[in-house]
């Protein structure tokens, strides 16, 4: 029986705050924070569709030619994992109030201009915004979306602020968002959680070893000198 096309699933933009941050991220994801990754050109496609980077009808006809060119498709895939990779470089350094690196820039600089010429401003529910043309079936274009809104957001003459969620095994990016400065986690109701709950099993921790070692203390200072000697 053939595999199904992936479902998308999980607050992938919603946790991260921005899409170019939400790319990133797929570089960390795990089944425990809910968070889409891809190894294949379905899952990118899926990765796309559930960060609200591409429409549903886009995304069949993108399955579709995949299913015709594999080897295509997985290059695309390869260029994709590529491009994060020098993203998230370009992040981190701007996360440590760094210059941008001169590589990494330019092999993002280098996908991104594969992509412009067939950016196009489109009317949109609120006005113009960004659109699409080209050719449907270019497996290239489940990208551009993501390095368009990349290239906005390190653009921006002041960016909103980056950080890094303080839970050590997680690690994920966020964008901190206007009343939201005391944020330290992707999400509260995860790693949040998971953070309180280390940090709860080391105070007990040492306060059992505390315990033990005074009872240790207290045992010997009670014994009989001559045995104490021994």
């Amino acid at each position: 029986m053939a595999k199904k096309n992936p479902r998308p699933r999980g607050p992938q933009l919603e946790l991260a705050g921005d899409l170019a941050v939400a790319f990133v991220n797929t570089a960390r994801a795990r089944k425990k924070n809910w968070q889409l990754g891809f190894t294949t050109y379905p899952e990118l496609v899926a990765w796309a569709q559930q960060a609200e980077a591409l429409p549903a009808m886009e995304a069949e006809i993108l399955h579709q030619e995949a299913s015709a060119r594999p080897e295509d498709a997985q290059f695309v895939v390869e260029q994709a994992i590529e491009v994060r990779t020098a993203l998230a470089e370009l992040l981190d350094a701007m996360l440590r109030q760094q210059p941008l690196p001169a590589d990494p820039l330019a092999r993002f600089n280098q996908s991104l201009t594969e992509g412009l010429p067939a950016a196009r401003m489109v009317p949109g529910s609120t006005g113009l915004t960004w659109g699409w043309g080209g050719d449907p079936r270019a497996l290239e274009r489940v990208l551009w979306p993501t390095l368009l809104a990349s290239a906005n957001f390190m653009a921006t003459p002041q960016p909103p602020e980056l950080r890094r969620c303080a839970l050590p095994i997680c690690g994920l990016l966020f964008v901190l968002q206007p009343g939201t400065h005391k944020r330290q986690w992707c999400e509260s109701k995860v790693c949040g959680n998971r953070a309180k709950a280390l940090r709860y099993y080391r105070r007990k921790g040492r306060k059992m070893r505390e315990r033990k070692t005074w009872n240790i203390g207290l045992y010997y200072n009670r014994r009989p000198r001559d045995q104490q000697k021994l």
